[in-house]
């Protein structure tokens, strides 16, 4: 039996008994070494496995986009199929690994490009099981439920006088509950927007990803902590996976802004209180850069503005204020935030 094609019955066990090591100018069976303990207990029939148009087929994908120099046959042991080490033949990474995991999915097998030791490497590995996806009824009842949770939270910014929601009749309850709908027009604007993001892009590049799964959190500040978005599949590259992430603050962004700008239209300027009765506490808002300019833009004049800025100028002032929040400008006025930009 030609000892070539007894090696090559070899690749049929996925066993780490073949290396295959080339030269420049060689071709793939210029060298191979077989583990002697694995021949002995082999037949004569494993060895003869009709497998070279797998091999070549293998080989002949590879290559499209890689230059070989050495060939390993891996197994369980090693956690792959093959391994090709050489270098790509393009710089565009991207679009080799796109066409790879194209060609072998039909193989059940997935390529992994790593460098080890300096050299580019090309792992083929079993692919995984494609995930199932979960019942689209479980992301509509949580974003239900979170609807209602956020409605509630914003009913309590808005009729703040009610101490006692829960003990009003029926009908006295639905009224509260929807003049909170603002508030959660605009929360879960921006939330729906941010997770659509991520979905959108990641469909985009061909991910497996799930619809976000909203999560209610009743009787909290905002009445909900956030959602989420389930990934069923390995990103295939770093690239996706940036693209991915960014996509969600950037879309969440773009819906923020002109929501952060009507609901000032909607605020009023007034009065810090300095003295709050018994049990109350002062709340001020933070102040970013943005947030500055729009309530200057939208008000005409920096706030808070403190009831005087004593020995210090206007600049000086907010100097300090903004990098240590101090002196608590109490007594000045401030935007008296609507629920839609709170």
């Amino acid at each position: 039996m030609p000892f070539k094609f007894l090696a090559e019955g070899l690749l049929h066990f996925k066993q780490p008994v073949v290396f295959l090591k080339l030269k420049a100018d060689e071709t793939l069976s210029s060298e191979i070494v077989i583990n002697e303990a694995t021949l002995e207990k082999m037949t004569e029939n494993d060895l003869t496995q009709p497998l070279q148009d797998d091999q070549a087929t293998i080989t002949r994908l590879v290559e499209s986009v890689f230059e070989i120099q050495s060939v390993t046959v891996g197994g369980p042991r090693q956690g792959y199929h093959w391994r090709f080490a050489g270098h790509l033949r393009a710089a565009d990474s991207e679009a080799a690994y796109d066409r790879l995991f194209e060609a072998f999915k039909p193989m059940k097998m997935t390529p992994l490009f790593r460098v080890e030791d300096g050299e580019q490497v090309i792992l083929l590995v079993g692919a995984l099981p494609e995930a199932k996806p979960g019942p689209v009824w479980v992301n509509i009842v949580l974003f239900v439920a979170t609807l209602f949770s956020v409605m509630f939270t914003g009913a309590g910014f808005t009729q703040a006088e009610v101490t006692a929601p829960f003990q009003l009749p029926f009908s006295e309850f639905l009224d509260y509950l929807w003049s909170g709908w603002p508030f959660a027009a605009s929360l879960l604007g921006i939330l729906l927007a941010h997770e659509l993001g991520h979905y959108f892009v990641a469909k985009k590049h061909g991910e497996n990803v799930t619809l976000p799964y909203f999560i209610p959190f009743p009787l909290s500040a905002f009445g909900t902590m956030g959602a989420v978005i389930n990934m069923k599949s390995i990103p295939r590259n770093k690239k996706h996976l940036l693209d991915i992430g960014l996509a969600g603050p950037l879309m969440g962004l773009l819906v923020a802004i002109p929501v952060l700008f009507i609901g000032l239209n909607f605020s009023t300027v007034g009065p810090i209180e300095a003295d709050l009765p018994e049990g109350y506490v002062h709340f001020l808002e933070g102040n970013s850069l943005f947030y500055l300019f729009a309530k200057y833009v939208t008000f005409g004049k920096l706030l808070p503005q403190p009831v005087s800025y004593g020995d210090l100028g206007p600049f000086l002032y907010w100097l300090r204020y903004f990098f240590t929040g101090s002196p608590a400008p109490l007594g000045g006025l401030d935007v008296q935030i609507d629920a839609v930009a709170w």
